[in-house]
């Protein structure tokens, strides 16, 4: 009789229902999406139109589904300009992360608190995000599935710093939980970003060819983005959910009281 250990299974990440459930949550409180992922994004707006312009701001229609990157301009303006995109994209995920939670254990939708917590933890969410997009834009130079990997691997580290409040070391919780789910989450990532695209698309045909003027061409691309974040940041979560039932054996019910 061999003593040799039987090998179980590695249990599937499930990447049909996450992107059911992501856009179950969305479609289930729409007027709390646009209010979390609007309002940040047309902050953004305003001080891109602030800084670099009007022009600027109906040019940044993004087509490829990511909403932390803005068409590229040179110049120390330019690159605080992308800096502000990516820091409000970081801080909307973490909003949308804790929307997202409350939403799938059925819990009270409380925008104030959501707003007071992604405060508190803004400087590591911040912090974090700028270095998980520069590593990411370093692997997408080196062609797009790199970028693509160091974003499984990284991509659950704002839920960590908002849920768990693991602060800095939500780096290295992120490479533990994503370990072994990482092309998993990279087929994820890019199903949802063929999406996202679509929705900016839409957003991008209703500046260009709707006359509205700027205010309007704003708060359709406000509108549009917000919608992103809530997608990126309700993906973001139910991925980390997802994790955290696999790696540390809990069901969902359990989840509840693991997170408090």
């Amino acid at each position: 009789m061999s003593d040799t250990p039987v090998e179980r299974p590695r249990e599937p990440l499930g990447i049909g229902n996450i992107v059911s459930e992501t856009f179950g949550i969305l479609g289930g409180n729409i007027p709390a999406v646009l209010i979390l992922g609007g309002v940040p994004s047309l902050a953004s707006l305003i001080l891109t139109r602030w800084l670099l312009g009007a022009a600027f701001v109906t040019a940044t229609g993004n087509l490829n589904g990511d909403p932390t990157i803005v068409q590229t301009v040179y110049g120390f303006t330019a690159i605080l300009v992308n800096l502000i995109w990516v820091a409000v994209y970081g801080v909307a995920v973490g909003l949308f992360v804790q929307f997202a939670y409350d939403s799938k254990f059925d819990r009270p939708i409380q925008l104030a608190r959501y707003v007071q917590r992604a405060l508190a933890s803004a400087v590591h969410v911040v912090v974090l995000t700028i270095i998980i997009t520069l590593l990411a834009f370093i692997g997408f130079a080196f062609f797009i599935v790199p970028g693509l990997w160091v974003y499984a691997v990284f991509s659950v580290t704002i839920p960590a710093v908002v849920i768990e409040r693991a602060g800095f070391d939500a780096l290295g919780r992120s490479i533990s939980l994503t370990k072994e789910y990482r092309w998993p989450i990279v087929l994820l990532t890019v199903i949802v970003a063929v999406i996202t695209a679509v929705i900016s698309m839409i957003g991008t045909f209703l500046v260009f060819f709707v006359p509205g003027g700027l205010v309007f061409d704003m708060i359709v691309l406000a509108v549009f983005y917000g919608i992103i974040y809530g997608v990126f940041g309700t993906l973001t979560f139910l991925i980390y959910a997802r994790l955290r039932e696999i790696k540390d054996g809990y069901g969902a019910k359990d989840l509840v009281s693991v997170f408090e």
